[in-house]
Order: structure tokens, then C-alpha cells, then sequence
């Protein structure tokens, strides 16, 4: 079956302004490789973009496996690029493709356009949660953060909207699932 690549924001608890601005940076920028972003040069080591794609051996539903899958470090409940499937990456499984200790990494080894991003995912309900709970709103810094994600959130939407991508809820469970099946089901249209 045809998946997308999903790439995910590092999540930060109660910063989500901030990954809002990465999210915008890279719609216009593109997906950097690690040596790229952290001005390397040419390391090996890090001259990929991590990338996400289910493995269908894996079994993600138990709970000991589960930590062992990038889904659960930086997708499901993420914010997160939807990517082309047409993106050349390889599956990182050993020292030639890239040692890793996840059973759903993929890598490709240079930067991604903004073209192949095709969507994104915002962990909506996290959001709304955040700013109805006033258990800090005596906080400046807190007000100020709400604030910016009420200005930002929408700018970042109409960006999305604008360049004809779509935008889905990542904290819907199985979200990639769902995204996944319905390429597939678009795919055997097209055939």
C-alpha cells in the first residue's frame, strides 16, 4: 500500500506558538536536513530529514513495542508535515541507511522542498485544552503564549489553505491510517 511520509515537530509541552512559527518557517523554507539546521557542514551523521512511515510488522498496539516507533515520539498528537510519497528515502535499519532504534524511521538524504508537503497535522485538541485551562493565566508569560497561538493558528491555516494543501487533526487517533488509506483509495482511482 502507497503511504505518506510524516515528519514531526519535536513536541514541547505548553510551547506551541513556537512550533506554530516553525510550521509557518518551514512552508515557505522546506524540510532542512540536520546538517542544514544545525550548520554542520557536511557531518554524515547528520545529513538526513527523519521521516515517518508505518511498518506494517510492527505491532503498534502493544504497549512495550510502542516506545520503539517514531508514531509515538513525534506524530500521533504532533504537529506534523505530511510528505509526498514520491520523496526518494530509505528505510533506516542499519549502518549503510542509518542506525536507529526505531522500527519506522525513514530518511531521505536531502532537504524536502515545499512542494512534497502535501498537508499537515495540528494536535488540535491539545490546543484547545491549553487555552481554556486558566489554572496559569496569572502568568504573563502564559497570556502572552495564548495570545500569540490565537494570532498564529490562523495565519498558519490560511498559508496551508492557500497553497491548496489539507490539515488534519493529529490528535485523532490512527490519523496516518486514515491519511494513508485514503492515498491508497485516490491512487487505484488514477489507475
Amino acid at each position: 500500500m502507497d503511504r505518506y511520509y510524516y515528519h514531526g515537530i519535536e513536541p514541547y509541552a505548553g510551547i506551541f506558538d513556537e512550533q506554530i512559527e516553525l510550521m509557518i518557517k518551514i512552508l515557505s523554507e522546506g524540510i532542512l536536513t540536520r546538517n542544514v539546521v544545525k550548520e554542520m557542514g557536511k557531518d554524515d551523521e547528520f545529513n538526513h530529514v527523519c521521516l515517518y512511515k508505518k511498518n506494517d510488522c510492527h505491532d503498534y498496539e502493544n504497549v512495550k513495542e510502542f516506545p520503539d516507533s517514531a508514531a509515538n515520539g513525534w506524530i500521533n498528537n504532533c504537529f506534523v508535515f505530511v510528505i509526498s510519497p514520491d520523496v526518494e528515502a530509505i528505510k533506516a535499519d542499519n549502518s549503510k541507511n542509518g542506525v536507529t532504534n526505531l522500527v519506522d524511521e525513514w530518511r531521505t538524504f536531502e532537504s524536502i522542498p515545499p512542494s512534497k508537503i502535501v498537508g499537515i497535522a495540528i494536535p488540535y485538541d491539545s490546543i484547545s485544552n491549553y487555552l481554556e485551562d486558566k489554572t496559569l493565566d496569572n502568568l504573563p508569560e502564559v497570556v502572552a503564549e495564548k495570545e500569540n497561538i490565537i494570532k498564529l493558528l490562523p495565519i498558519l491555516e490560511e498559508i496551508v489553505t492557500s497553497n491548496g494543501q489539507f490539515i488534519v487533526n493529529s490528535n485523532i487517533p490512527d490519523f496516518t491510517d486514515q491519511l494513508d488509506s485514503s492515498l491508497a483509495d485516490s491512487m487505484s482511482r488514477k489507475r
